[in-house]
């Protein structure tokens, strides 16, 4: 593939088709274009991505999208697809300038001429969108780019950035001075009506009690709902509930999207917490018997891995989605031996009557 084809390729939004339009967050991304930049972050699979390109065909704004990936490490190979990008759709120009070695002593100032320059091509209003930002390694000096870069973006214009992730230290400014508009997983989750309305574009005779059963379990994930009702509509049912039993599709989605992110030590906290309906960072230490239980749930959430967190009579419980707990029990049943297992469920039961809880299933 040729560099004008691979720039092409990071610079083209997404064709949607088949795709609720969600106008409860159109009117959310509206308001958040009243500030310079906007923030989307949520779990893989909560239709980030699609909720951006369909508002953008939708709403006809114009724009550039920009498909980030691990290249964005070096800040050149940024410039050189963004300048590709600009002369695409303003041929005649002349190209933006790349980042020679002279200017790398001074990447702050390069970087504002730069995004000065960008922002005149595209001509204000216009909507700029940085897709998968949770690609950039933590210590790359992109994130030195966009904050530099951020502080050019004209009046009327919005950046929106689209991640798995809470914007970087870097970024911090922004948040502080209210430029930033943050939109997360809470806002994201599809509501019963909209679940609904995606049951009706899809598996319209589902009957009431299945609907009701579909919505407990999907809690809201996109790609969950989409998995299910496409199992559904291939005569499954929806009568087994217990841990372990989602479709295989959700499963395969979960262990690429998810759990390959995992080193060994910190799959191994997953499966064996997953024998647990809902723990403190307490029983999640004994489950596991690792004594940092309470940050890596404190990152699983921040990281928005499908854990939630809340405060029950002054502490802190954490709880997987049901579709990722079904996952979790099913690598269980693979990485540990009959005897594990066995103990784990013990345990999880020893914990929970301690606790005055019940398993859900």
């Amino acid at each position: 593939m040729s560099a004008m084809q691979t720039g092409l390729a990071k610079t083209t939004r997404p064709r949607m088709s088949g795709v609720l339009p969600r106008e409860r967050l159109f009117e959310r991304l509206e308001q958040a274009r009243e500030r310079p930049i906007a923030w989307l972050t949520g779990p893989p699979g909560c239709g980030k991505t699609t909720l951006v390109a369909n508002y953008l065909e939708e709403r006809g704004s114009g724009g550039l999208w920009y498909q980030i990936d691990a290249g964005e490490a070096d800040v050149a190979t940024f410039f050189y697809y963004m300048g590709l990008a600009v002369q695409s759709l303003s041929e005649g120009d002349a190209p933006l300038p790349r980042l020679a070695p002279e200017y790398t002593g001074d990447l702050a100032a390069f970087s504002r001429g730069y995004f000065r320059e960008l922002f005149a091509r595209l001509g204000s209003p216009f909507v700029l969108v940085f897709d998968n930002y949770q690609e950039v390694p933590p210590h790359s000096r992109f994130h030195e780019v966009m904050r530099e870069g951020l502080a050019e973006v004209p009046a009327g214009s919005t950046v929106v950035f689209i991640s798995r992730s809470d914007p970087p230290p870097a970024l911090a400014r922004y948040r502080v001075n209210q430029s930033l508009e943050m939109m997360d997983w809470e806002e994201l989750r599809l509501t019963r009506e909209e679940t609904d309305a995606m049951v009706d574009m899809r598996y319209p005779d589902l009957d009431q009690q299945s609907r009701d059963a579909l919505y407990e379990r999907t809690q809201g994930w996109a790609a969950g709902l989409v998995l299910m009702i496409e199992n559904l509509s291939r005569g499954r049912t929806l009568s087994d509930t217990s841990p372990g039993s989602a479709p295989q599709a959700i499963f395969d989605y979960l262990a690429g999207e998810i759990f390959e992110d995992f080193d060994q030590d910190a799959a191994d906290f997953l499966v064996r917490t997953a024998f647990l309906p809902q723990m403190t960072a307490a029983d999640a230490g004994a489950m596991s018997g690792e004594d940092n239980a309470a940050e890596r749930l404190a990152q699983l959430v921040s990281k928005y891995y499908l854990v939630d967190a809340r405060e029950v009579s002054g502490e802190v419980v954490f709880q997987f989605h049901p579709l990722l707990r079904d996952f979790l029990i099913s690598q269980g049943q693979k990485r540990l031996c009959a005897q594990e297992q066995a103990a784990l469920r013990v345990r999880a039961a020893e914990l929970l009557e301690a606790n005055g809880r019940v398993e859900d299933t």
